[in-house]
C-alpha cells in the first residue's frame, strides 16, 4: 500500500485513506498550529464572509473539561500532511461575494 502523499486534482498532496489505523484511530494534521478562533476567522475571510469570531476563552469548558492549549494538537504518532492551511484554503475556496446573513 502506498503511504506517501500523492497529488490530487487540485495539486495538493493527500494522505492515503486506506491505511491500517493504530488502535482504530488514524490521527492526521497539517503542519500549522494556531488557535481555533484564528482558523475560523481565516476561513470566513477567505470566503468574504463578514461575520466576526469571538476570541477564544481559555477558561471555557468543552464537554465538561477545560482543555489546555495542547489538547487539540496532534500527538506524536500523527501523520502530518505537507499542505499548509493557507494553501489548502486558497485551493478549496473561490472568492465569492459576501453571503447574506439574516439578523446581522
Amino acid at each position: 500500500m502506498r503511504t506517501d502523499p500523492k497529488p490530487n486534482t487540485r495539486g495538493l498532496p493527500t494522505l492515503p485513506a486506506l491505511v491500517s489505523p493504530l488502535n482504530g484511530t488514524v490521527e492526521i494534521a497539517g503542519p500549522d498550529q494556531f488557535p481555533l478562533d484564528e482558523l475560523i476567522h481565516k476561513g470566513l475571510r477567505a470566503r468574504n464572509d463578514p461575520r466576526d469570531v469571538a476570541t477564544t476563552n481559555p477558561d471555557a469548558s468543552f464537554f465538561g473539561i477545560v482543555p489546555s492549549e495542547r489538547n487539540l494538537i496532534p500527538g506524536d504518532g500523527a501523520r502530518i500532511a505537507e499542505t499548509r492551511f493557507a494553501d489548502w484554503l486558497s485551493c478549496s475556496t473561490e472568492q465569492q461575494p459576501a453571503p447574506s446573513v439574516k439578523g446581522a
